[in-house]
């Protein structure tokens, strides 16, 4: 958002869980690794940390994030993983484009572009709406249920809610359900245990998902073969300036799970 600079602002922060999809949007003033350690201590207080931290900015700069962390929370230990992790990059890839697009319609419909406060409403529509990915919410995926927006997600007819103006007459309109013959519009507000099942189906719908992208591929790429002369695309983290876009290799052997062992002139590429 730099051509944008809300203040200091200028960077927005995506963090998302990748088995539930819910993401947390932050404006930053830089992309020092400080500040977003400082962010994501503020994310993990909130909702609990993950084991494994993932960044496309690179291996170094999630090595250098953990670090800062652990210096604000000694009992943290998580490790980095993968800086270029395909399953998740195309999911949060995927996610950016959609903030982008909510963004600009929040600004163009409330008249301004004050982006630090849209932030705030399109994490809320985000996290609330259906993911086809995971067949639900993430914030049902996350919490169990679906996001409430008060009264107006209660069973209650719209008239009545606009009349109400305080508890008393809630408890009224409650009382009123409750002595007729129809079932309560509101029912009480009991205390339940947390819901696991939602997670459990959102990994095993992400888990089909997967299956059908294999299915897929197969179906519609070719199949390289031991021998075959091949070109990687380099990432742009990875790439500098006036370095070429692609590197040249072969094909050396193909395990059961269809991965490649490729070479390279420098010697056999490693994806660690």
């Amino acid at each position: 958002m730099q051509a944008m600079k809300q203040g200091n602002y200028k960077w927005i922060m995506v963090y998302q869980d990748h088995l539930t999809k819910f993401c947390v949007l932050r404006p930053l003033t830089s992309k020092r690794a400080a500040e977003v350690a400082y962010q994501l201590l503020d994310i993990f207080l909130l909702l609990g940390a993950p084991e494994i931290l993932q960044s496309d900015n690179g291996l170094e700069f999630t090595a250098c994030v953990i670090t800062e962390l652990k210096l604000l929370w000694p009992d943290l230990v998580m490790v980095h993983g993968k800086p270029r992790h395909p399953q998740s990059q195309g999911s949060v890839e995927r996610a950016n484009c959609d903030i982008k697009d909510m963004l600009v319609a929040w600004l163009s419909d409330n008249n301004t572009t004050d982006w630090t406060v849209g932030l705030k409403f399109v994490q809320f529509q985000k996290n609330s709406s259906y993911h086809s990915g995971i067949r639900r919410s993430p914030f049902a995926a996350l919490f169990g249920s679906d996001a409430k927006v008060g009264l107006i997600t209660s069973a209650l007819p719209h008239d009545v809610i606009h009349r109400l103006q305080s508890e008393d007459d809630l408890l009224a309109v409650i009382t009123e359900e409750t002595t007729s013959d129809e079932p309560p519009a509101v029912e009480p507000v009991t205390a339940k245990p947390p819901d696991v099942e939602p997670r459990i189906r959102a990994g095993e719908a992400q888990l089909s998902q997967a299956e059908s992208m294999v299915k897929r591929s197969r179906r519609i790429m070719d199949r390289g073969n031991v021998g075959n002369n091949v070109t990687i695309p380099i990432p742009m983290v990875d790439r500098g300036r006036g370095d070429p876009r692609n590197i040249m290799g072969i094909i050396m052997d193909i395990d059961e799970n269809d991965n490649y062992t490729i070479a390279v002139k420098s010697g056999i590429l490693s994806w660690k």
